[in-house]
Protein backbone atom coordinates (compact mmCIF):
# COMPACT_ATOMS: atom_id res chain seq x y z
CA UNK A 1 0.00 0.00 0.00
CA UNK A 2 1.73 3.58 -1.19
CA UNK A 3 1.59 6.45 0.83
CA UNK A 4 -1.70 7.99 -0.20
CA UNK A 5 -3.83 5.21 0.21
CA UNK A 6 -2.23 4.63 3.55
CA UNK A 7 -3.01 8.00 4.64
CA UNK A 8 -6.84 8.14 3.33
CA UNK A 9 -7.63 4.65 5.56
CA UNK A 10 -5.75 6.34 8.59
CA UNK A 11 -7.45 9.76 8.05
CA UNK A 12 -10.63 8.15 8.10
CA UNK A 13 -9.99 5.89 11.17
CA UNK A 14 -8.74 8.63 13.52
CA UNK A 15 -11.89 10.61 12.39
CA UNK A 16 -13.77 7.44 13.23
CA UNK A 17 -11.94 5.96 16.76
CA UNK A 18 -14.53 6.78 18.86
CA UNK A 19 -17.43 4.12 17.05
CA UNK A 20 -14.59 1.41 15.55
CA UNK A 21 -13.24 -1.01 18.71
CA UNK A 22 -10.02 -1.02 18.79
CA UNK A 23 -10.06 -4.12 21.05
CA UNK A 24 -11.95 -7.08 23.67
CA UNK A 25 -10.45 -5.40 26.73
CA UNK A 26 -9.41 -8.15 29.73
CA UNK A 27 -10.55 -8.14 33.04
CA UNK A 28 -9.68 -4.66 35.02
CA UNK A 29 -7.75 -4.31 31.21
CA UNK A 30 -7.75 -0.02 31.35
CA UNK A 31 -8.67 1.33 27.75
CA UNK A 32 -5.53 2.79 25.84
CA UNK A 33 -6.14 6.30 24.29
CA UNK A 34 -6.90 7.55 21.01
CA UNK A 35 -3.58 8.41 20.04
CA UNK A 36 -2.17 4.86 20.86
CA UNK A 37 -4.82 3.02 19.31
CA UNK A 38 -4.45 5.20 16.08
CA UNK A 39 -0.65 4.23 16.59
CA UNK A 40 -0.91 0.98 16.66
CA UNK A 41 -3.57 0.35 14.15
CA UNK A 42 -1.35 1.98 12.14
CA UNK A 43 1.68 -0.21 12.69
CA UNK A 44 -0.46 -3.42 11.77
CA UNK A 45 -1.97 -1.65 8.25
CA UNK A 46 2.07 -1.20 7.20
CA UNK A 47 3.22 -4.42 8.73
CA UNK A 48 0.00 -6.79 7.59
CA UNK A 49 -2.68 -5.38 5.99
CA UNK A 50 -4.68 -8.38 5.92
CA UNK A 51 -4.57 -8.15 9.57
CA UNK A 52 -5.94 -5.06 9.53
CA UNK A 53 -8.76 -5.76 7.37
CA UNK A 54 -9.56 -8.72 9.48
CA UNK A 55 -9.80 -6.92 12.80
CA UNK A 56 -11.78 -3.90 11.59
CA UNK A 57 -12.60 -4.02 7.70
CA UNK A 58 -16.11 -4.47 8.70
CA UNK A 59 -16.17 -0.81 10.29
CA UNK A 60 -14.84 0.31 6.68
CA UNK A 61 -17.04 2.03 3.72
CA UNK A 62 -16.68 1.01 0.47
CA UNK A 63 -14.72 3.80 0.21
CA UNK A 64 -11.92 3.20 2.41
CA UNK A 65 -12.00 -0.25 1.73
CA UNK A 66 -11.05 0.33 -1.71
CA UNK A 67 -7.57 1.66 -1.14
CA UNK A 68 -6.59 -1.81 0.04
CA UNK A 69 -7.13 -3.15 -4.00
CA UNK A 70 -3.68 -1.20 -4.50
CA UNK A 71 -2.06 -4.03 -2.77
CA UNK A 72 -1.41 -6.67 -5.38
CA UNK A 73 -0.70 -10.53 -5.11
CA UNK A 74 -1.80 -10.77 -1.54
CA UNK A 75 -4.18 -13.61 -1.03
CA UNK A 76 -5.27 -12.68 2.44
CA UNK A 77 -6.23 -9.38 1.43
CA UNK A 78 -7.74 -10.03 -2.24
CA UNK A 79 -10.15 -12.93 0.56
CA UNK A 80 -11.12 -9.77 2.99
CA UNK A 81 -11.60 -7.73 0.08
CA UNK A 82 -14.15 -9.93 -1.81
CA UNK A 83 -15.86 -10.59 1.73
CA UNK A 84 -16.16 -7.09 2.65
CA UNK A 85 -16.75 -5.27 -1.09
CA UNK A 86 -19.30 -7.68 -1.66
CA UNK A 87 -21.07 -7.41 1.81
CA UNK A 88 -20.91 -3.48 1.59
CA UNK A 89 -22.67 -3.72 -2.09
CA UNK A 90 -25.03 -6.23 -0.91
CA UNK A 91 -26.62 -4.01 2.07
CA UNK A 92 -26.50 -1.01 -0.72
CA UNK A 93 -28.85 -2.89 -2.99
CA UNK A 94 -31.44 -5.45 -2.24
CA UNK A 95 -33.40 -6.64 -4.94
CA UNK A 96 -37.07 -7.92 -4.50
CA UNK A 97 -38.37 -10.46 -5.43
CA UNK A 98 -38.69 -12.68 -8.48
CA UNK A 99 -38.39 -11.33 -11.74
CA UNK A 100 -38.37 -13.12 -15.02
CA UNK A 101 -35.10 -12.02 -15.80
CA UNK A 102 -33.62 -13.10 -12.25
CA UNK A 103 -35.39 -16.22 -13.17
CA UNK A 104 -33.49 -17.03 -16.13
CA UNK A 105 -30.45 -16.02 -15.01
CA UNK A 106 -31.24 -18.40 -11.48
CA UNK A 107 -31.96 -21.64 -14.17
CA UNK A 108 -28.90 -20.50 -16.33
CA UNK A 109 -26.41 -20.95 -13.19
CA UNK A 110 -27.77 -24.17 -12.14
CA UNK A 111 -27.50 -25.62 -15.72
CA UNK A 112 -23.65 -24.27 -15.78
CA UNK A 113 -23.80 -25.90 -12.19
CA UNK A 114 -24.79 -29.65 -13.64
CA UNK A 115 -22.90 -29.38 -16.59
CA UNK A 116 -19.62 -28.13 -15.74
CA UNK A 117 -19.02 -27.77 -11.90
CA UNK A 118 -20.81 -30.78 -10.51
CA UNK A 119 -18.51 -33.22 -11.70
CA UNK A 120 -15.01 -30.83 -11.81
CA UNK A 121 -12.52 -30.26 -9.20
CA UNK A 122 -14.63 -26.63 -8.48
CA UNK A 123 -15.66 -28.53 -5.57
CA UNK A 124 -12.67 -30.82 -4.57
CA UNK A 125 -11.00 -30.09 -1.12
CA UNK A 126 -8.69 -28.06 -2.49
CA UNK A 127 -10.07 -25.85 -4.20
CA UNK A 128 -12.99 -25.65 -1.69
CA UNK A 129 -9.94 -24.89 0.92
CA UNK A 130 -8.43 -22.56 -1.28
CA UNK A 131 -11.58 -20.55 -2.13
CA UNK A 132 -12.89 -20.22 1.66
CA UNK A 133 -9.93 -22.10 3.95
CA UNK A 134 -12.55 -20.69 6.81
CA UNK A 135 -15.38 -22.50 6.04
CA UNK A 136 -13.57 -25.27 4.82
CA UNK A 137 -12.15 -25.50 8.49
CA UNK A 138 -15.11 -25.61 10.35
CA UNK A 139 -16.71 -28.07 7.92
CA UNK A 140 -13.86 -30.35 7.32
CA UNK A 141 -11.06 -29.17 8.09
CA UNK A 142 -11.11 -29.70 11.96
CA UNK A 143 -12.43 -33.36 11.63
CA UNK A 144 -9.03 -34.36 10.37
CA UNK A 145 -6.57 -35.64 12.17
CA UNK A 146 -3.01 -33.53 12.40
CA UNK A 147 -1.32 -36.87 10.90
CA UNK A 148 -3.47 -36.54 8.28
CA UNK A 149 -2.96 -33.59 7.40
CA UNK A 150 1.15 -34.06 7.13
CA UNK A 151 1.03 -37.29 4.87
CA UNK A 152 3.75 -36.90 2.68
CA UNK A 153 4.13 -36.41 -1.58
CA UNK A 154 2.61 -38.77 -3.54
CA UNK A 155 6.38 -40.09 -5.21
CA UNK A 156 5.09 -39.30 -8.61
CA UNK A 157 4.23 -35.82 -7.50
CA UNK A 158 6.63 -33.28 -9.54
CA UNK A 159 8.85 -30.49 -7.49
CA UNK A 160 6.98 -27.62 -9.06
CA UNK A 161 3.63 -29.60 -7.82
CA UNK A 162 5.00 -29.71 -4.43
CA UNK A 163 6.27 -26.60 -4.33
CA UNK A 164 2.89 -25.15 -5.67
CA UNK A 165 1.25 -27.13 -3.08
CA UNK A 166 3.07 -25.95 -0.18
CA UNK A 167 2.15 -22.61 -1.06
CA UNK A 168 -1.33 -22.95 -1.01
CA UNK A 169 -0.75 -24.71 2.11
CA UNK A 170 0.79 -21.79 3.90
CA UNK A 171 -2.14 -19.97 2.25
CA UNK A 172 -4.76 -21.58 3.98
CA UNK A 173 -2.38 -22.20 7.10
CA UNK A 174 -1.54 -18.19 7.85
CA UNK A 175 -5.29 -17.07 7.15
CA UNK A 176 -6.62 -19.98 9.83
CA UNK A 177 -4.14 -18.39 12.33
CA UNK A 178 -5.08 -15.60 11.41
CA UNK A 179 -8.84 -15.74 12.22
CA UNK A 180 -7.93 -17.58 15.48
CA UNK A 181 -6.35 -14.97 16.81
CA UNK A 182 -9.34 -12.57 16.30
CA UNK A 183 -11.54 -15.34 17.70
CA UNK A 184 -9.85 -15.87 20.59
CA UNK A 185 -9.64 -12.23 21.41
CA UNK A 186 -13.33 -12.10 21.35
CA UNK A 187 -13.84 -14.80 23.93
CA UNK A 188 -10.58 -13.42 26.03
CA UNK A 189 -13.28 -11.58 27.77
CA UNK A 190 -15.69 -14.58 28.23
CA UNK A 191 -12.85 -16.98 29.61
CA UNK A 192 -11.45 -14.84 31.98
CA UNK A 193 -15.12 -14.09 34.05
CA UNK A 194 -14.59 -17.41 35.68
CA UNK A 195 -13.81 -16.83 39.01
CA UNK A 196 -10.20 -17.59 40.36
CA UNK A 197 -11.66 -19.02 43.68
CA UNK A 198 -13.97 -21.10 41.65
CA UNK A 199 -10.59 -22.36 39.87
CA UNK A 200 -8.80 -22.80 43.33
CA UNK A 201 -11.54 -24.87 45.13
CA UNK A 202 -10.79 -27.61 42.10
CA UNK A 203 -8.71 -30.62 43.75
CA UNK A 204 -7.76 -32.44 40.51
CA UNK A 205 -7.45 -31.04 37.14
CA UNK A 206 -10.41 -31.50 34.30
CA UNK A 207 -10.95 -32.41 31.28
CA UNK A 208 -13.34 -29.91 28.77
CA UNK A 209 -14.26 -31.55 25.53
CA UNK A 210 -15.84 -29.94 22.94
CA UNK A 211 -19.19 -31.81 22.85
CA UNK A 212 -19.96 -31.49 26.74
CA UNK A 213 -21.11 -28.60 28.78
CA UNK A 214 -19.62 -30.05 32.01
CA UNK A 215 -16.11 -30.58 33.24
CA UNK A 216 -15.20 -34.24 33.54
CA UNK A 217 -12.88 -35.32 36.18
CA UNK A 218 -9.76 -36.95 35.59
CA UNK A 219 -9.64 -39.24 38.37
CA UNK A 220 -12.30 -41.26 36.57
CA UNK A 221 -10.34 -43.41 34.02
CA UNK A 222 -13.20 -44.83 32.11
CA UNK A 223 -14.84 -41.64 31.80
CA UNK A 224 -12.08 -39.70 30.83
CA UNK A 225 -11.65 -42.53 28.67
CA UNK A 226 -14.60 -41.86 26.56
CA UNK A 227 -14.43 -37.97 26.75
CA UNK A 228 -11.00 -38.08 24.87
CA UNK A 229 -11.92 -40.15 22.17
CA UNK A 230 -14.38 -37.41 21.08
CA UNK A 231 -11.67 -34.93 20.75
CA UNK A 232 -11.48 -33.25 17.68
CA UNK A 233 -7.29 -34.15 16.39
CA UNK A 234 -5.14 -35.70 19.81
CA UNK A 235 -7.62 -39.03 19.29
CA UNK A 236 -7.55 -40.01 15.52
CA UNK A 237 -4.80 -42.54 16.08
CA UNK A 238 -6.67 -44.63 19.58
CA UNK A 239 -9.50 -45.09 17.74
CA UNK A 240 -11.30 -48.16 16.51
CA UNK A 241 -12.50 -49.75 13.83
CA UNK A 242 -16.16 -48.67 13.90
CA UNK A 243 -15.75 -45.39 15.19
CA UNK A 244 -13.20 -44.65 12.50
CA UNK A 245 -16.06 -45.67 10.36
CA UNK A 246 -18.72 -43.53 11.93
CA UNK A 247 -16.33 -40.71 11.51
CA UNK A 248 -15.86 -41.27 8.17
CA UNK A 249 -19.62 -41.06 7.86
CA UNK A 250 -19.49 -37.67 9.79
CA UNK A 251 -16.81 -36.09 7.71
CA UNK A 252 -18.67 -37.31 4.15
CA UNK A 253 -21.93 -35.69 5.58
CA UNK A 254 -20.28 -32.55 6.57
CA UNK A 255 -18.93 -32.51 3.15
CA UNK A 256 -21.87 -32.87 1.63
CA UNK A 257 -23.18 -29.83 3.85
CA UNK A 258 -21.15 -27.65 2.76
CA UNK A 259 -21.04 -28.82 -1.15
CA UNK A 260 -24.65 -27.64 -0.83
CA UNK A 261 -23.79 -24.69 0.82
CA UNK A 262 -21.22 -23.95 -2.06
CA UNK A 263 -23.75 -24.53 -4.93
CA UNK A 264 -26.47 -22.16 -3.25
CA UNK A 265 -23.52 -19.39 -3.44
CA UNK A 266 -22.25 -19.74 -6.62
CA UNK A 267 -25.72 -20.26 -7.92
CA UNK A 268 -26.27 -16.57 -5.78
CA UNK A 269 -23.47 -14.60 -7.55
CA UNK A 270 -20.94 -14.62 -4.84
CA UNK A 271 -18.36 -16.58 -5.90
CA UNK A 272 -15.04 -15.05 -7.76
CA UNK A 273 -16.53 -16.38 -10.98
CA UNK A 274 -17.13 -14.51 -14.59
CA UNK A 275 -20.98 -14.99 -14.10
CA UNK A 276 -21.61 -13.07 -17.67
CA UNK A 277 -20.14 -15.74 -19.57
CA UNK A 278 -23.18 -17.79 -18.45
CA UNK A 279 -25.98 -14.78 -17.28
CA UNK A 280 -26.14 -13.86 -21.02
CA UNK A 281 -25.92 -17.16 -22.86
CA UNK A 282 -28.92 -19.38 -24.42
CA UNK A 283 -26.62 -22.64 -24.35
CA UNK A 284 -27.51 -22.84 -20.85
CA UNK A 285 -31.27 -22.42 -21.11
CA UNK A 286 -33.51 -25.22 -20.36
CA UNK A 287 -36.49 -24.89 -23.08
CA UNK A 288 -38.68 -27.26 -20.96
CA UNK A 289 -38.05 -25.13 -17.29
CA UNK A 290 -38.74 -22.07 -19.65
CA UNK A 291 -42.20 -23.27 -20.80
CA UNK A 292 -42.80 -23.88 -17.14
CA UNK A 293 -42.09 -20.34 -16.44
CA UNK A 294 -43.80 -18.88 -18.56
CA UNK A 295 -46.84 -20.89 -17.42
CA UNK A 296 -46.08 -20.04 -13.72
CA UNK A 297 -46.56 -16.31 -14.30
CA UNK A 298 -49.07 -16.35 -16.57
CA UNK A 299 -51.48 -17.84 -13.77
CA UNK A 300 -49.67 -15.59 -11.32
CA UNK A 301 -50.82 -12.78 -13.03
CA UNK A 302 -54.45 -13.96 -13.06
Amino acid sequence: MNNSNETLVMRFVQENLDTIPFKTLRRDEEKIGFQEQSEQMKKILQDDPALFLSKWGRYLPHSVLSQFQSIKDNYEVDFYLKSLLYEDEEEVSTRPAKSALRTLVQNRRYEYLKRHLKDSDYFSDESIQLRDPALYDQYIGQHISAQEKEEPFADDMTLVNRILSNIDRKFVDDHLHRQKIVDEEQMEEEEESESEDEMLEKSTPTVITKKKTKDVNMTDPDILKDDVLNSDEDNMEEIDENDTEEIMKFREEQRLELIRLLEEKFLAGKDDFDYDQVDYNEEYDDLEQLERDIQDRYFDED
